[in-house]
């Protein structure tokens, strides 16, 4: 099977990615990348606004782009004051709306989730893909990188026509999650006070790369 250059840029994400998802961590920078491009160059552009003002933005990717806007010191509190000025503005206007007894469901998803869902959809088909080629799948049986629970899932379903990649993929994801409970017990079991002198290894980290498998 013939890789693309962006197939093969996910490969390096598995040794890069080490004890972590492989798929949320690339999200996530997408997501990031795009919100700084959002806030540095498209604060006022009126497509994007509309995209806001009509999408709507969530409490979780609010509180995202206050982050990204803290960390870049050239953002500053500007961009995301404009955008939050902007909904705050429409869901004023939707409150006023507001018919007594008939308050319309809301909606939790906003414009950044769906672009964050279309960066995950892009990249399970992508992991599908490379594993459908025996240098993905010898790549991601030597990392320690691992995916989550959610994605893993996602993966299964991209892999449902091919029986002999979903039924590997199905077996190294067994393998990985029990070698990071059996990790686990070795943390848990060294908590015991007749064990108290004996020294952490790389279990010590166990449960926080636990607490991300088990993540959304």
């Amino acid at each position: 099977m013939e890789l693309s250059f962006f197939d093969l840029e996910a490969i390096e994400k598995l040794r890069e990615y080490e004890n972590d998802c492989p798929l949320c961590r690339m999200k996530e920078e997408s997501l990031r990348k795009t919100v700084y491009t959002i806030l540095y160059e498209l604060v006022n552009d009126s497509g994007v606004r509309a995209r806001f003002n009509e999408e709507g933005l969530c409490n979780e990717h609010a509180q995202f782009m206050v982050k990204i806007a803290k960390e870049f010191p050239e953002l500053g509190g500007l961009g995301p004051a404009i955008i939050f000025k902007d909904i705050l503005e429409e869901s004023v206007e939707d409150i006023k709306k507001f018919p007594f007894k008939r308050v319309k469901e809301q909606n939790f998803s906003c414009y950044l989730c769906r672009i964050e869902r279309e960066f995950e959809e892009v990249y399970t088909r992508t992991f599908a893909k490379i594993f459908r080629s025996i240098e993905g799948r010898k790549e991601y049986e030597n990392q320690k990188s691992v995916f989550c629970l959610m994605h893993t899932s996602m993966i299964f379903q991209e892999l449902s026509k091919h029986k002999a990649v979903f039924n590997w993929f199905k077996r190294i994801q067994i393998e990985k999650y029990e070698e990071i409970v059996a990790k686990l017990e070795i943390f848990i079991e060294k908590y015991d006070y007749r064990r108290k002198n004996v020294p952490f290894g790389d279990e010590v980290s166990a449960w926080k790369l636990s607490a991300k498998i088990l993540g959304k």
